[in-house]
């Protein structure tokens, strides 16, 4: 994921997680270094997002109409083969979302 480091040990999230479960854009997270890697060891601070994956069964649509409908409430999305992740706004409302 990206990040963007604001502590000796801590980073903001700057990218929509795929996998990454109880995190999401923003976050203030904490890191462990372990052979120039950095692991995951903790949330410091949501950051008021929410993360909605979908899955895409049909691979030959596309997700643009859906990026479209969620016009406004998302910051950024992803999109891996067959999976989107979109970073919901906190000001959206989930009913609007689903």
């Amino acid at each position: 994921m990206w990040t963007v480091p604001v502590g000796s040990d801590a980073y903001r999230l700057d990218d929509v997680p795929f996998f990454a479960r109880g995190v999401s854009s923003d976050d203030i997270v904490r890191a462990k270094r372990e052979d120039g890697v950095l692991f995951f060891a903790g949330l410091v601070e949501a950051g008021g997002h929410s993360t909605v994956r979908v899955l895409i069964w049909n691979r030959t649509r596309q997700a643009v109409p859906l990026r479209t409908g969620l016009d406004g409430m998302f910051i950024r999305g992803s999109e891996h083969p067959g999976l989107v992740a979109v970073g919901i706004t906190p000001s959206a409302r989930y009913a609007d979302v689903h």
